[in-house]
């Protein structure tokens, strides 16, 4: 009510010439608020079709195949865990967070995943630039080092003799879809059976994880890489 009280004394006392620079300076605000608001869901939907193309099988059967779109990397980082107990949990249990960096290719991924959307029966035309733009203002996005003069990401992928452009997003820091927080009990329960005997490491799934984790099971093999398949 304060707020409410103080802009109806603004509207009441100002010059009209301030009151039109504020309602432009609302007019501004809301709607980068709705293109931003408008760029996560899309991104976020983006995302959600991506995971559902991996695992139909569109990128490929098998880890190695998968490899020439994608790559996730284990990259040191700060835990995103912030719960006392949980930390202690995961020493207990040797679980400790573990923290990814997935690096996607653009041409060739972004064509699989619109052929994949087409057979859906759903349109879809992605411009690289405008995603690129997009995803450089998402906190999970990896920036392009100062040093690299081509301001671009150029990784290794399977199968392919040179570097090829791609993006690079830290899942830690994905809403929803890369770290979830969850309860301490939840986190607990997923260590140990009923009996109260320890869940095996392969067995086990660790509930904070998102969607997009996916890709560490789907991409991480002891699977040799594929020879070189490029041959420019």
């Amino acid at each position: 009510m304060p707020r409410l009280a103080a802009l109806a004394s603004m509207l009441e006392t100002h010059p009209a010439d301030e009151l039109r620079r504020f309602k432009a300076f609302l007019h501004e605000y809301v709607e980068k608020a709705v293109r931003e608001t408008q760029s996560r869901s899309s991104l976020r939907q983006s995302f959600t079709d991506l995971v559902s193309a991996l695992k139909s099988g569109e990128f490929g059967e098998s880890a190695e195949e998968r490899r020439r779109y994608f790559r996730i990397d284990e990259v040191p980082a700060p835990s995103p865990v912030r719960s006392q107990r949980q930390r202690e949990l995961e020493l207990q249990y040797g679980r400790v967070w573990k923290s990814y960096v997935l690096s996607l290719t653009l041409n060739p991924g972004l064509d699989r995943l619109m052929a994949y959307k087409r057979r859906a029966g759903q349109s879809i035309e992605v411009n690289l630039s405008d995603l690129k733009a997009q995803l450089e203002t998402q906190p999970y996005y990896v920036p392009v080092p100062a040093k690299n003069k081509d301001r671009r990401h150029k990784m290794r992928f399977a199968g392919a003799c040179h570097p090829q452009e791609c993006v690079r997003l830290a899942l830690d820091a994905m809403p929803g879809m890369g770290y979830s927080e969850v309860p301490d009990d939840e986190f607990e329960a997923s260590l140990v059976h009923p009996d109260g005997t320890a869940v095996a490491s392969a067995e086990w799934n660790d509930p904070r994880q998102g969607d997009l984790f996916v890709f560490v099971d789907f991409l991480r093999s002891q699977s040799p890489e594929q020879p070189c398949l490029d041959q420019r």
